[in-house]
């Protein structure tokens, strides 16, 4: 993407995905590195807001970034999330997660409360990338030693909602 471009030729292009569940908008882009596969405007044309209808209830996560003339495309922005209808809320709250040492070189160590749970583990990098998935995850300790130094989140699913930490992997 270039600098050159007025902001009013500045086309966009999103993309839309529910938590384990499939893409319900596709970027056509790569998600890492913004690179569009495609030499056209982009799915959202010149428009900067947009509505999806008929969404299924449940935890929806989202992105966006502009492309020039030339249809290249900007890094995508920070992933965002947004719930439709009625998603439970956890009866467990963020506050009684603990995860050290953050950063971190290799393993976490998490605690949740003084009981054992059982989630479903999500480990994504910044670009919104699943890197690492535990399913029915019990554990205590959380390996990282095979993912590069950078930004991470954690998402811990259950039936009763969703949890997410960002950890530092140095």
């Amino acid at each position: 993407m270039d600098n050159e471009t007025p902001t009013q030729s500045l086309s966009y292009n999103g993309y839309v995905y529910k938590l384990n569940g499939d893409t319900v908008w596709s970027s056509m882009s790569t998600i890492a590195t913004g690179k569009r596969l495609l030499t056209e405007l982009g799915n959202t044309n010149f428009n900067t807001g947009w509505t999806i209808n008929g969404l299924e209830d449940g935890l929806y996560y989202w992105s966006v970034q502009a492309l020039d003339n030339n249809y290249e495309g900007s890094a995508f922005a920070f992933e965002e999330s947004f719930q439709v209808g009625n998603v439970a809320v956890s009866d467990i709250a963020a506050g009684e997660f603990h995860i050290y040492p953050n950063p971190t070189s290799d393993k976490l160590f998490v605690t949740v409360g003084n009981t054992r749970h059982v989630f479903d583990l999500q480990v994504s990098d910044i670009a919104g990338n699943e890197v690492l998935f535990f399913k029915k995850w019990d554990q205590n300790i959380v390996d990282l030693s095979g993912l590069k130094p950078g930004l991470y989140f954690l998402r811990f699913i259950s039936p009763e909602g969703l949890v997410i930490k960002k950890i530092i992997l140095q």
